[in-house]
């Protein structure tokens, strides 16, 4: 998500942002999605008193579709801002 930030403050000042950087933006993105997931499974096992080493770490599926990557992006920031409602769901 430091792609994300640097190059949107980059942006906002006016600045180009490289071609590259959107091409990278679906699969760093589903990578982020991929972990933020895994931590909160592990955080949610733990709550149970269940093994959270049990919870497997595994990849979420780029999208190629910019709507889709677009709106897996806004849930990723809704599941980020609010960490503890996530794992307790």
């Amino acid at each position: 998500m430091i792609l994300v930030i640097t190059n949107g403050f980059r942006a906002m000042r006016g600045k180009k942002v490289p071609k590259s950087t959107f091409d990278d933006f679906p699969i760093l993105s589903a990578h982020a999605e991929a972990r933020l997931d895994f931590a909160l499974w592990r955080e949610a096992y733990r709550r149970l008193g269940w093994d959270h080493r049990a919870v497997e770490f595994t990849l979420v599926e780029s999208s190629d579709d910019w709507e889709q990557t677009g709106y897996r992006f806004q849930f990723y920031q809704r599941a980020f801002g609010n960490l503890e409602a996530c794992a307790r769901a």
